[in-house]
């Protein structure tokens, strides 16, 4: 049918072919993948056991950000408030484009299920695979930010997402002042960490990993100096 529809409207054969291996390619991926909003009855339990619920499932992926380790940010209403306010989870079939180079980062993404791929002519590889746990656009919560590539399923994929606007309206409303502290800084440092990264989007090698974690670590024992700010990367939210 898709084929016939192609032809009708005068789509080349070239093009209609890729499509036709694009459906073939989707239609064939099956997941049992659930996100929560899949469940009906869980939009009609007490909002306490939500919010519990949120927070078992995705308190593990979002420690995976180095700042969330082991930060006093952690205190067990702050973690709540942030998973049910600023996370929400998704779904996507394979060679489905969840962002795509020069439009606005919205959101810091991890992947849960599957794997990923996010492709940019800044890299020499110009590909960084992505399984489950890697994070994608971190920098979007420190500041503002334009993807300089795009990032596609490579199978049928799970993710969560932290909308970056909700993070920082939870943290500015119910985040304590030391928490506030530590992000803070941690956004200084991170805006260093800008001016030396290839790209924003991804973090391309376990040397940039490590540097991270020496910041995050930085920034919860308030060890280091403040750093300059960074052209690339705009942080009054957090200033």
């Amino acid at each position: 049918l898709a084929l016939i529809r192609c032809e009708t409207h005068g789509i080349c054969a070239l093009l209609a072919a890729q499509i036709w291996m694009c459906y073939r390619k989707q239609s064939k991926s099956v997941t049992n993948r659930l996100c929560i909003t899949d469940v009906e009855y869980f939009t009609h339990m007490p909002e306490s056991l939500q919010t519990q619920l949120r927070l078992q499932l995705y308190i593990s992926n979002l420690k995976k950000i180095p700042v969330f380790v082991n930060s006093i940010l952690y205190t067990r209403f702050e973690a709540a408030a942030i998973c049910k306010l600023a996370v929400n989870e998704h779904l996507s079939a394979p060679l489905e484009e969840i962002f795509t180079t020069g439009t606005d980062a919205t959101q810091a993404i991890s992947v849960t299920y599957g794997q990923m791929a996010y492709q940019t002519h800044l890299l020499k590889d110009g590909r960084v695979s992505l399984d489950p746990g890697d994070w994608v656009c971190e920098a979007v919560l420190w500041g503002d930010l334009k993807h300089q590539g795009m990032l596609r399923s490579c199978s049928a994929s799970h993710w969560m997402a932290v909308n970056a606007n909700e993070f920082r309206a939870v943290m500015r409303r119910l985040g304590t002042p030391a928490s506030h502290r530590v992000l803070s800084k941690y956004a200084q440092l991170f805006a260093e960490f800008a001016d030396t990264s290839p790209v924003l989007d991804v973090v391309v090698d376990e040397i940039s990993k490590e540097r991270l974690r020496h910041m995050a670590q930085a920034a919860i024992h308030g060890e280091s100096r403040l750093m300059r700010l960074s052209s690339r990367v705009s942080l009054s939210s957090w200033s």
